[in-house]
């Protein structure tokens, strides 16, 4: 389990690596200065927060892979129907804030492939020129 961990906090660092190297948390309670019930915290919200990296490192690879998938228009309205309701309700019920930086990223990447996604629909299901003008119109204020 040897990641970045440079996304721990300096004790979490250190008590990890202590750990790592086979070191007992009354050991390394004495080497940090803290107290060995302190040391387990530290060590647990590292693997923790060390695996979340990873999860979200995998995640991420996993979502940018293309797929060979043939749709109809009529397959596609569909999605942008679903696409466009998803999206009032998302945004509507949204109330909870990310734990960490890596929940943030994962949460943004994902809606951005979101509006990508809806863009991407949008432009198939009713073609670039009327896209760009809904969108110019958007912008500007008017429906």
């Amino acid at each position: 389990m040897r990641s970045d961990l440079t996304i721990l906090t300096e004790k979490q660092r250190q008590v990890f690596l202590l750990r790592e190297e086979g070191c007992k948390f009354k050991d390394i309670a004495e080497k940090v200065g803290i107290s060995s019930a302190t040391a387990s915290k530290y060590y647990n919200q590292a693997v923790k927060t060390i695996e979340l990296a990873e999860w979200y490192q995998k995640k991420t690879a996993e979502f940018s892979e293309a797929t060979d998938i043939t749709l109809t228009k009529g397959d596609v309205a569909v999605i942008q129907d679903a696409l466009l309701i998803f999206e009032k309700v998302y945004y509507e019920g949204r109330t909870r804030r990310p734990a960490n930086r890596y929940q943030a990223e994962y949460i943004e990447t994902k809606e951005r492939a979101f509006r990508e996604l809806k863009r991407r629909v949008m432009i198939y299901a009713m073609g670039e020129e009327k896209y760009s003008r809904l969108t110019d119109a958007f912008k500007k204020g008017s429906p």
